[in-house]
C-alpha cells in the first residue's frame, strides 16, 4: 500500500493526488513512504483496530498510542514561542493554544507552563490562564489517580509562586505603589526610632538617628506624590 509523503494517509491505487491533502504523488518512491508511514504499529494493542498514521488515540477504544509518528503539539508550541521576539505574539500563541487530550501531552504542557510561570517574565498571566484550563481538563482526564495528585500539587505550588510574582510585578510597574512602599518604610522607621528613643529616656539615644533616617524616604514619598499629582493635573 502507498502512503502520502505529506500527510501519511493511505492512497488508492493509481491515484495522482492525495485525497486527504491534495499533494501530488508523482515521481516519488512509494517504498520509501511505506517505511516511514507504516510505522511500527499496525493494530491497536488493546482492541486490535487497524490504525492510520499520525493518530494519538485508537479511534475504536481510545487507547493512547506510543511509538507512532505523532509530533507533540506542546513541543511545537514551545518552538514557536522561542522563534518569536514579540511579547504580543507570544501571548497570542499561548492564549490560542488548544489544550491537548492525551494524558502524555497534558503532563508535558503542565511542565512547560509551570516552568515558564516559575521563571517569571512578561507572559506569566497568559501561561497561568492556559494552565487553569489544562488543570480542569486534567481533572476530567486523570480522575482520582496518582498522576492527577502530582499535577494538583504542582498546580498549587505554582499558584502560590505566581501570586507573589504578580504582586511584585505590579509594585515594580506602578510608580504610586513604589512611593507608597517607600513612605511606609520611612514612617515605620520614624515611629520605631521615636518610640525606642523615648523608652530609653536618653535624649542622645542612637534610636533617634533611626527616626531621622526614616524621615528621608517619608518626605521623598510625599514629594513624589505631589509631583505625580501635578503631572496628572497638567495632562488634564
Amino acid at each position: 500500500m502507498a502512503f502520502c509523503i505529506n500527510c501519511g494517509k493511505s492512497l488508492p491505487k493509481e491515484a495522482k493526488f492525495c485525497p486527504e491533502c491534495g499533494t501530488s504523488i508523482k515521481n516519488y518512491d512509494n517504498s520509501q513512504t511505506n517505511k516511514i508511514y507504516e510505522g511500527v504499529m499496525y493494530k491497536c494493542p488493546q482492541c486490535g483496530e487497524l490504525l492510520d498514521s499520525f493518530i494519538g488515540n485508537c479511534p475504536a477504544c481510545g487507547y493512547e498510542l506510543r511509538g507512532t509518528k505523532v509530533m507533540s503539539v506542546v513541543k511545537e508550541l514551545a518552538e514557536k514561542i522561542n522563534l518569536t521576539d514579540s511579547v504580543d505574539k507570544k501571548n497570542d500563541l499561548i492564549s490560542n493554544f488548544y489544550i491537548p487530550n492525551t494524558k502524555e501531552d497534558i503532563i508535558e504542557f503542565f511542565i512547560l507552563a509551570t516552568s515558564n510561570i516559575n521563571n517569571g517574565g512578561v507572559c506569566v498571566e497568559a501561561w497561568w490562564t492556559k494552565l487553569e484550563q489544562a488543570y480542569q481538563k486534567a481533572k476530567l482526564t486523570f480522575g482520582n489517580t496518582d498522576e492527577f495528585a502530582y499535577l494538583d500539587e504542582l498546580y498549587k505550588k505554582t499558584n502560590k509562586k505566581k501570586n507573589k510574582q504578580l504582586l511584585f510585578t505590579k509594585i515594580n510597574r506602578s510608580t504610586s505603589s513604589k512611593l507608597l512602599v517607600m513612605g511606609l518604610i520611612g514612617c515605620i522607621m520614624t515611629l520605631v526610632g521615636e518610640f525606642l528613643g523615648s523608652a530609653t529616656g536618653d535624649g542622645d539615644s542612637p534610636f533617634y538617628y533611626l527616626s531621622l533616617i526614616g524621615m528621608f524616604p517619608l518626605f521623598g514619598a510625599m514629594f513624589g506624590f505631589i509631583i505625580s499629582f501635578m503631572e496628572k493635573n497638567n495632562k488634564k
